[in-house]
């Protein structure tokens, strides 16, 4: 998964889910942030981002 802090500077790799672990991510500083996360393969390649969520309050 990945993050940025809502209008500012690029996306940072947050988090790695790997296959066998819960498919829930909990960010406790989400406010103001954009996320989208991506899937690897079993051959290393990487899909294409997911549509950008934005939580705002």
């Amino acid at each position: 998964m990945h993050k940025k802090q809502f209008e500012e500077g690029e996306f940072e790799l947050v988090t790695s889910i790997s296959t066998h672990q819960r498919k829930s991510y909990t960010d406790p500083v989400s406010r103001d942030h954009s996320y989208y996360v991506t899937a690897i393969n079993e051959q290393g390649g990487e899909s294409d981002p997911s549509d950008v969520s934005v939580y705002e309050e």
